[in-house]
């Protein structure tokens, strides 16, 4: 099996997944009390990159949710250029819009909060916060995201059990945890926050481990499988103990490559343990049928959620509290994250589909 079937049967199933997993989630967000501030007619969400499987997620949510309130709603894609995000942004039509996005580079937020003050648009900045100022800048701005500081944290607190369950995990007998690591964009905040938090975690339970490989695939499931099958080419496999990925997609390409391999097929080599984050529905059904050994599920459900009911014109803190189910006291809202194993991994499914 080459990439391209690999990443075919994936997106099938990735696809028919995803219907399941995004069904009647906005029902409640969908109707306007009577205290709230005004709809937003017209929503645009303006993503870095089509590539990015967790935002587009978050946008068929959102296409989902917008359907059903009879609002207009498109998705611009930048190309990873913050250069032509920021166009993207400036020609956007200011009446009763609600600028969704989550940027390139999240140094320029202050730019987009004076746009969306000019226009009186309302700013959401999806996934990715930005500094307090480009909050406070303008009453109308907020931040919903997942608990990003600690994703890579509660992954490595997911390692460490592992390892503590598993003290075979040195495959090659060196004495040490040999890691293969994958890693978002370089310079990216989350690819620090979360390769710090995963490392720092090992470090403090006193696990002696070596980055034997890392690769930057910046969240993208294509450069992990060819690099995958590099290393499996190269008789290198067995030279790790572990795989650890800023996200579920890079991983999930690791996966699809070792099962396409002709030493896996031959039982040559087997599968290596591997943590992922995000807990998109691939890495669910990973998790699910032992491929993977655990994720970190941001709840991509509870912030489309939060954004839909902000567009609705919700902004009061006890109502949108109601929407998340949990205390929202700021506009900078945190939505916490779960750990996903093969123990609860169902519960973590049908959560989602709530």
């Amino acid at each position: 099996m080459n990439i391209a079937s690999a990443k075919t049967a994936k997106t099938a199933k990735t696809a028919k997944t995803a219907k399941t997993f995004i069904a009647s989630l906005f029902l409640a967000a969908a109707v306007m009390p009577a205290h709230a501030a005004a709809r937003y007619q017209n929503l645009v969400l303006f993503n870095p990159s089509g590539r990015n499987l967790f935002l587009n997620m978050i946008a068929d949510n959102l296409r989902d949710a917008t359907q059903k309130a009879r609002q207009d709603f498109a998705v611009r894609d930048a190309d990873n250029n913050e250069n032509t995000q920021m166009e993207q942004i400036r020609r956007q039509q200011p009446e009763n819009t609600a600028i969704l996005v989550r940027p390139v580079n999240v140094e320029r937020a202050l730019e987009i909060t004076d746009h969306a003050k000019s226009t009186q648009s309302l700013l959401v900045y999806v996934n990715l916060p930005p500094v307090p100022a480009a909050l406070d800048a303008y009453e109308n701005a907020w931040s919903v995201s997942s608990d990003k500081g600690a994703l890579g944290v509660m992954q490595g607190e997911l390692v460490v059990d592992y390892l503590k369950e598993h003290p075979d995990y040195d495959r090659n007998g060196n004495g040490t945890l040999d890691i293969l690591l994958l890693m978002g964009p370089a310079g990216h905040p989350d690819t620090m926050s979360r390769t710090d938090g995963v490392l720092n975690a090992l470090k403090q339970a006193g696990i002696k481990f070596e980055v034997k490989d890392s690769l930057y695939a910046s969240w993208y499931y294509d450069p992990a499988f060819q690099h995958m099958e590099q290393i499996i080419k190269e008789n290198k496999y067995q030279n790790f103990d572990i795989i650890i990925s800023n996200n579920d997609d890079m991983v999930m390409g690791c996966l699809d490559a070792i099962d396409a391999s002709e030493d896996f097929l031959a039982e040559r080599i087997d599968y290596l343990p591997a943590f992922g984050i995000d807990g998109v529905p691939d890495g669910l059904a990973a998790v699910r049928h032992g491929r993977l050994i655990a994720t970190v599920m941001q709840d991509m459900d509870s912030i489309s959620k939060i954004i839909h009911a902000l567009t609705m014109g919700i902004t009061d803190f006890g109502k949108l509290s109601e929407i998340a189910g949990y205390q929202v006291d700021s506009r900078m809202i945190q939505v916490p994250n779960h750990k996903v194993t093969r123990q609860n991994v169902k519960e973590m499914f049908n959560k989602s589909r709530k």
